[in-house]
């Protein structure tokens, strides 16, 4: 019986559709599994043993204990003596101190690293190569855990019990879903080895036709056609900015006016004249991440990110590095630092007051930040008249709001130093915009701004109307600001 469930379960891994199904409400939460079980370097799949079973205030809880030493998979259960030393050093461990330790039934979850302090930790250490998790829910179906998925890399052991009930899960195999096909992986490829070579060879055309020319060679000896994936020489428009083949997907400059004009038609609920010591303040100072919040599928309107989970802890820990390059407490304050003072805002303020690309170029600029800056300068020229001197702002100073948060959630800002910075920043938005109208309008000519040089013209327009549509969600009847007024 067990064999048959890891040989179904190994099916189900190598199939996205199947994180699909089990993550059925969130579909970063799929990628994020999936990504992270197909990348990991060893990959296995062991038997679960139940070391204490137990129910607190309509609580199911269950310690288990799990081999990581690979193996065949009828060999990974644990012998008698290795269970009853392990079951005699849980009974040591109190109730409160594992509720401290409990994960989530499902989803990979961190495995405690050696020289922790915890009383499972120290457990783990008098055992190598076994694993102990404990996982709770209101439901005893969702701890009945045969099975445990662990992957290994980089950053260490993950695991994830997995149910019985998502084993059997019901799903329509390969359907379509996230690197599902090879075109797709081609796709990718193509288009990051293009934007390389546009990058690097900027200043040489014929070493952009050498390098063009071996990645065709590569690309065919994999069975495909460069030609189909972006690979052809990018497109230059009037002003010299490159363009790309799907540039009939983006939209055009008017496009976005109108767009922004549409914004502000958007229902509001008129502003409120509040103090900073009156207790919304506080709600409305995070409210101003709403739309940072809601693309990365964070609560948009309290200052905590949800449960502390190891899976949202490391998540966080990853935004901060891949988005921000934050990995310390220092780099949280010096960017923050760098958002409140100059951010995007400097530069753009800079475009926005001369009269001609010519006089934002500097002799001795590299080649691509000479294309960096027309296009930044090509943005702010055609997007004046919806724009002025402080719309840049609202994209600094509210993904600032956020960066704060994320901070604060990893521990590298207190509380009381997390809502002072909300609160500096929502005074200073709330004497810049008179509405969320108002300041949707320019976050989203700031995600725009922000985009433009480094993306593909549709990708830019891609997130434009993406962010477009969360300020509509963000002032629907029942949205969080349609429900919250601006402040005065």
């Amino acid at each position: 019986m067990y064999e048959e469930r890891v040989r179904k379960l190994t099916a189900n891994l190598e199939d996205y559709a199947y994180y699909k199904a089990v993550f059925s409400e969130d579909e970063q939460e799929a990628q994020y599994h999936y990504t992270e079980y197909q990348r990991a370097k060893e990959r296995g799949i062991a038997q679960n043993t139940v070391l204490r079973d137990g129910e607190e205030k309509g609580i199911y809880y269950r310690v288990f204990a799990f081999p990581t030493e690979g193996g065949r998979a009828d060999e990974t259960s644990l012998s008698q003596e290795t269970v009853k030393a392990l079951a005699d050093a849980i009974d040591k461990v109190s109730f409160d101190e594992l509720v401290r330790e409990t994960v989530e039934p499902k989803g990979f979850s961190t495995l405690f690293d050696e020289g922790g302090d915890g009383s499972l930790e120290s457990v783990c250490h008098r055992f190598p190569g076994i694993g102990i998790g404990v996982i709770a829910s209101e439901k005893k179906e969702e701890i009945e855990c045969p099975v445990t998925v662990y992957v290994k890399d980089e950053l260490g052991v993950m695991f994830w019990a997995v149910a019985d009930k998502y084993i059997d899960v019901e799903y329509e195999r390969g359907s379509a879903g996230y690197e599902e096909s090879e075109n797709a992986l081609f796709e990718l490829f193509g288009t990051m080895m293009e934007s390389a070579i546009q990058n690097q060879c900027a200043d040489d055309p014929e070493k952009q036709r050498e390098l063009r020319a071996a990645m065709d060679s590569l690309m065919k000896q994999f069975g495909a056609d460069s030609e189909e994936f972006g690979s052809e020489a990018a497109m230059e428009d009037e002003d010299g900015i490159p363009g790309s083949e799907d540039d009939w997907a983006a939209l055009s400059f008017e496009e976005y006016k109108e767009i922004l004009n549409e914004v502000m038609e958007l229902p509001e609920e008129e502003p409120e004249a509040v103090s900073e010591e009156a207790p919304y303040w506080k709600r409305f100072a995070v409210l101003l991440s709403a739309l940072s919040a809601k693309t990365w599928k964070f609560p948009v309107d309290t200052l905590e990110l949800g449960k502390a989970t190891p899976v949202k802890e490391k998540r966080v820990r990853e935004i901060l590095d891949d988005a921000w390059g934050v990995k310390t407490r220092e780099d949280l304050i010096s960017t923050l630092d760098w958002l409140f003072k100059e951010g995007q805002t400097e530069d753009y303020r800079m475009y926005y007051e001369a009269e001609s690309v010519e006089d934002v170029l500097l002799e001795d600029m590299e080649p691509e930040e000479e294309r960096a800056a027309r296009a930044e300068y090509r943005v702010v020229s055609k997007m004046r008249d919806v724009t002025n001197m402080n719309t840049m702002l609202a994209w600094d100073l509210g993904r600032g709001v956020m960066l704060a948060r994320l901070g604060y959630f990893a521990g590298m800002l207190t509380r009381r130093e997390t809502e002072q910075m909300l609160s500096d920043i929502a005074v200073g938005l709330t004497g810049i915009f008179s509405s969320w109208r108002e300041y949707a309008a320019a976050y989203l000519f700031g995600a725009m701004y922000w985009s433009y040089p480094d993306s593909s013209k549709a990708d830019t327009s891609e997130l434009f109307i993406d962010l477009y549509h969360m300020v509509k969600e963000l002032l629907a009847e029942n949205g969080e600001w349609r429900r919250n007024p601006w402040i005065e």
